[in-house]
């Protein structure tokens, strides 16, 4: 099946009406570490920061579609299926990750795979950015820099919005029970500037 008609399973994306964001501004970068006990106390805090902020933002979008929390996991069940994205936090490392999954009502999960009980296997932020070369946008996601770097959390929550959302809501279309896109779809989404 081509990608165009893979697409055309996706709702018409609205125009997400976010800023276009650099392809620099979310390129991979080395996790900091810390070199000391002080050092290690800091980048703690921003961290913490980083958890309280960013679970406000993704509970801010994803309860009013229907997704309900548990932790830093967000679900939604319908008679289409089922999507879930889960902020996987790291409470003692200075990493973090997106990861987006789906399940069709009908779909025998692969239980080899699976990343959760119910057989839901996670896709990860950089599978929603085609248009980047393989390994060079973060998968892992490193707190100091979102914490630091506003262009980088903008980035990263750009993605999120215009990307990963509407994909893990094209399950709950009956034209998905069909066939599932893959994340890489929607990439025809614009987010960015070069």
């Amino acid at each position: 099946m081509s990608i165009w008609r893979l697409a055309a399973l996706l709702p018409a994306y609205p125009a997400h009406g976010l800023p276009l964001i650099s392809k620099g501004s979310i390129r991979r970068i080395d996790t900091i570490y810390p070199a000391s006990d002080e050092e290690y106390a800091a980048l703690a805090r921003k961290r913490k920061a980083v958890q309280r902020q960013l679970t406000r933002e993704i509970n801010a979008l994803l309860e009013p579609l229907g997704y309900e929390r548990k932790g830093a996991e967000w679900r939604r069940i319908t008679g289409c299926g089922r999507s879930c994205f889960e902020f996987q936090k790291s409470q003692y490392g200075f990493g973090c990750y997106f990861n987006a999954g789906a399940l069709g009502a009908f779909e025998v999960p692969s239980r080899t795979f699976a990343n959760t009980l119910d057989g839901i296997q996670f896709s990860r932020i950089a599978d929603f950015c085609p248009e980047m070369p393989s390994n060079d946008i973060a998968d892992e996601l490193s707190y100091v820099r979102l914490h630091d770097d506003a262009a980088f959390c903008d980035g990263v929550m750009s993605v999120f919005r215009a990307r990963m959302v509407p994909w893990l809501e094209a399950r709950h279309r009956l034209s998905a029970l069909r066939a599932m896109p893959q994340p890489s779809v929607t990439g025809l989404v614009r987010i960015f500037s070069d």
